[in-house]
């Protein structure tokens, strides 16, 4: 069975804790602004698996993300010690330092290279030890850096050079992510306003006019017509973040 640690995010007990803990506190609001009703709490809080995974998603993102940044200051250290006469297994054993430092024992990237390096003193190849971790990871700067690493080794091709475009190539893309939210963080700060809008302007009607807008509590029309507009919320707000979400 393939190793899933970067595809899948083991979930804690305190982690639990904090996705329950956000789920019942926009339960709350949504079921309070739309429905006024314990019932549909009740109903929501159904949901709160789908929310776990939804949160799991967006860490399992975020770590995927610094793993490869971390990935990339790894290539630097390695090609510079190739650079200055190192073969590559002392250049891993060189970057591995490197990366302890500027990470922690703890890093993803330390405890990847702590066993590639393993790895080679048990005689196994690098780029097989390599090969292994793109498969683990799934990302694929990784899995391409794996693949030319695997022809170069047995073609004679320049390592050092395969180590720095490895590192330029991810360079320039977390560049590119970083302009386009940069271009685009204005449009994000647009969005969650106008995802707060709906429901001040319900409480507004609500403190300010309450018998009149009663009648959308209670009444079968009326549960129908806030649980349309609830979807209809749900519908933009998962578009407005596939809109700002832009892979390169």
């Amino acid at each position: 069975m393939p190793d899933t640690k970067y595809r899948i995010f083991r979930i804690t007990g305190r982690d639990y804790v904090r996705f329950t803990s956000e789920w019942f506190v926009i339960d709350a609001v949504v079921t309070y602004v739309f429905y006024e009703s314990a019932v549909a709490f009740c109903i929501m809080l159904l949901l709160i698996f789908g929310y776990i995974k939804y949160r799991s998603n967006m860490l399992i993102n975020k770590r995927r993300k610094e793993l490869c940044m971390q990935f990339r200051e790894m290539c630097i250290s390695v090609s510079s010690g190739m650079a200055a006469g190192a073969s590559i297994n002392n250049a891993l054993i060189s970057a591995y330092e490197d990366m302890v430092r500027l990470y922690g024992d703890n890093g993803m990237i330390c405890k990847e290279l702590d066993a590639i390096i393993k790895g080679i003193k048990m005689s196994i190849p690098v780029e097989k030890l390599f090969e292994k971790f793109a498969d683990k990871s799934g990302i694929q700067d990784i899995r391409m850096f794996s693949e030319i690493l695997n022809i170069a080794q047995r073609s004679g091709g320049d390592m050092i050079k395969v180590m720095k475009t490895t590192a330029s190539n991810i360079g320039e893309k977390a560049e590119v992510e970083r302009e386009i939210d940069t271009i685009i963080s204005s449009k994000k700060y647009e969005q969650m306003v106008m995802n707060v809008v709906p429901f001040v302007i319900v409480l507004y009607m609500k403190v300010s006019s309450p018998e009149t807008f009663s009648v959308m509590y209670g009444t079968v029309m009326g549960v129908v017509i806030m649980t349309v507009c609830l979807m209809a919320y749900v519908a933009a707000f998962i578009a407005g973040r596939k809109m700002t979400e832009i892979e390169v």
